[in-house]
């Protein structure tokens, strides 16, 4: 079942059902998930450290399979699309420990598109809070054994787990396109701009950081500007992407994420991300420039212009 209110997430009370939901709740490897995490050479290893792991489930595994096999549907019944291409996907355990917690965050990051889905396996009332634009919590998903829900990430996807009292098993798996892979709005006889991603602090958990250059992006075709490419969010992969360009293009713009032609330029800093926060969730007036850059961007995102791309090989 398809949902937009808050925003556009689906449900499956039954996507894992007996006798594999049985067996994976019996056989949930608690230990061994907590053995991954404690290597400081994985991502995961950071925010174990705060009581939320994270450990891939064996490719082997059936449920593994299941997931696969359903991929397609999940992508179709979001983008209505039977041809987009993904290039990035996992299929994880995650684990919560009771006193643990998720702030306020999206999931979007540095992707084109992202669906998020997670399969509950216990029911203890700890389910998932999805939030409304100004990131007050609006809907709370039932944590249900078997439910599996999907969120379709935007900047806009708002969502937060509160403080757990029970530890918090399930499964999460995620499919989407990496944005500095694609080419927005392609036009052969436009001029290109590349958007360096980059040179803002990147503490807050919201991943505000990563945000700018959907703002800039937005802004950029709100002024007629085509042939939009991102480099990868701190890579140094500038030269690369430039190098693409110059091959496919017959002229192109460098500007960094935050620059917004016309109203001036802004940077995340340590000094001032929260407030930074304080304007992304409206707890702060917004100058004339941010009203202007926020409400581009909604509603760019509003009409899916964020799907206007095609992949490209870097």
């Amino acid at each position: 079942m398809i949902y937009t209110d808050p925003f556009l997430h689906s449900l499956n009370p039954t996507f894992l059902a007996p006798p594999q939901l049985t067996r994976i709740m019996n056989e949930y490897p608690v230990q061994e998930i907590k053995d991954y995490c404690a290597n400081p050479e994985v991502s995961e290893h950071q925010s174990s450290l705060w009581g939320n792991y994270s450990a891939p489930v064996d490719p082997k595994d059936w449920v593994v399979h299941n997931i696969q096999h359903n991929l397609n549907t999940i992508v179709y019944q979001f983008t209505t699309s039977a041809f987009m291409q993904w290039d990035h996907h996992y299929v994880n355990y995650h684990m919560d420990e009771p006193g643990s917690h998720l702030e306020c965050h999206n999931d979007l990051k540095n992707f084109r598109w992202l669906i998020t889905s997670q399969i509950y396996l216990d029911s203890d009332d700890q389910g998932v809070w999805l939030c409304d634009r100004r990131g007050n919590q609006h809907k709370k998903i039932p944590q249900i054994p078997g439910q599996l829900y999907s969120i379709w990430a935007t900047p806009y996807s708002w969502h937060m787990v509160d403080e757990l009292t029970k530890l918090k098993r399930s499964i999460l798996f995620r499919v989407g396109k990496r944005r500095h892979k694609t080419v927005a709005h392609p036009e052969v006889d436009k001029p290109a701009w590349i958007i360096v991603n980059d040179g803002h602090d990147d503490t807050h958990y919201a991943k505000l950081a990563e945000r700018m250059g959907n703002y800039t992006e937005a802004h950029l075709y709100s002024l007629g500007h085509r042939n939009i490419y991102h480099t990868n969010w701190r890579s140094g992969d500038l030269n690369k992407v430039e190098n693409y360009v110059k091959d496919h293009h017959f002229e192109y713009e460098i500007i960094n994420s935050g620059d917004f032609i016309g109203w001036g330029n802004y940077t995340i800093t340590n000094d001032n991300y929260e407030e930074m926060a304080d304007f992304v969730f409206g707890r702060r007036r917004y100058s004339s420039m941010w009203n202007h850059i926020e409400n581009n961007m909604h509603s760019y995102y509003s009409q899916n212009l964020q799907l206007h791309y095609q992949d490209i090989v870097l």
